[in-house]
């Protein structure tokens, strides 16, 4: 959905895996899907967990050099989380430690390249948990179209003045 929004918006959209992506990875704009942790209810190994977030965050680094060069360039980092809630083994505190750590990376990395032009900004869908009374103040989740929305709003220019910022959502869209 966020692919075929975009693509009707005149973007050219390229669908690949982080470990496709070529090295630079010459775009304009970038909308990475990190999924990796998202729904994973199982133990999931530091080691693994970590390696994952080191992936993402240099695939986004490989096409901001291109950006830099072309002083223009619009990131957003569009990752799912599972919804809060009691979790088997390591899966809670290693999926929360490389989500901060992630986060906490492309926001240091937004503002290095935020003097050239180019922006990264992060939205975290977290997925609805099993009650009512954890749902934000709208009672709903966002939807597929919303989800699609604010990222294409980060994408315009007349979004260049944002950057280094984290939209988090209640939604089942991943």
């Amino acid at each position: 959905m966020l692919a075929e929004r975009l693509g009707k918006a005149g973007h050219r959209v390229t669908c690949l895996q982080a470990d496709d992506a070529p090295d630079p990875l010459a775009a304009d704009l970038l909308v990475h899907l990190d999924t990796t942790l998202g729904d994973s209810r199982e133990p999931v190994e530091p080691e693994h967990a970590l390696s994952r977030a080191r992936a993402a965050f240099d695939v986004i680094q490989r096409a901001t050099a291109t950006m830099k060069d072309r002083a223009f360039g619009r990131i957003v980092h569009v990752r799912s989380v599972p919804p809060p809630g009691p979790a088997p083994s390591l899966t809670g505190p290693t999926s929360a430690f490389a989500s901060a750590g992630t986060l906490g990376m492309l926001q240091d990395l937004a503002r290095q390249v935020a003097r050239f032009g180019v922006t990264l900004n992060m939205v975290t869908l977290t997925q609805p948990p099993a009650g009512r009374d954890s749902l934000p103040p709208l009672q709903r989740q966002a939807t597929v179209t919303e989800v699609a929305g604010l990222v294409e709003m980060l994408c315009h220019d007349e979004a260049g003045f944002m950057t280094a910022q984290s939209f988090s959502l209640v939604s089942a869209v991943s």
